[in-house]
């Protein structure tokens, strides 16, 4: 079982290329498509990298080799015969985000979570990184309480 020791009826599970979630006893609710990619501050940088290959010419900020979006970027990085070498790495999104809006260099981040920094924009490059999936989980042998069902049929319209 992938979640012995929580006593909840839903769980919210990032999924991607290379997740390994294979849980019979969970049924999945796709709720939303995060788009990953790379940011940079115009008023520090250009967009004039555009290839992938070219990458490591820039001061890169990612998060710790760790964390689950750095081993996304370097499954997808091994697809494409590229090895990134960050110039710094942070144990958070937020971070990455922060460092780039004050430009110490171009950070690979979660698109939709930098909408509000209005100073980044998304760097254009010639290979696509694939979306990364939001799942709503739920467990098939637990009967879900009302609320529970009525979170569920929020969380779906939204």
């Amino acid at each position: 079982n992938l979640f012995p020791y929580l006593p909840l009826f839903f769980y919210f599970l990032l999924y991607n290329k290379i997740s390994n979630v294979k849980e019979n006893n969970l049924d999945m609710i796709k709720i939303k498509k995060l788009k990953q990619g790379f940011v940079y501050n115009p008023n520090y940088y250009t967009d004039k990298v555009n290839n992938f290959e070219d990458l490591n010419k820039l001061p890169l900020i990612l998060q710790k080799k760790e964390s689950n979006s750095r081993k996304f970027l370097d499954y997808v990085c091994l697809q494409n015969g590229v090895s990134l070498v960050p110039q710094m790495e942070v144990v958070s999104q937020e971070l990455v985000a922060e460092l780039t809006d004050i430009g110490l260099g171009v950070g690979y981040t979660i698109i939709d979570l930098v909408k509000n920094y209005t100073n980044l924009k998304e760097l254009e490059i010639n290979k696509k990184i694939p979306n990364l999936d939001v799942y709503l989980a739920t467990n098939k042998n637990t009967v879900p309480t009302f609320a529970t069902k009525k979170f569920i049929q929020y969380i779906k319209m939204i």
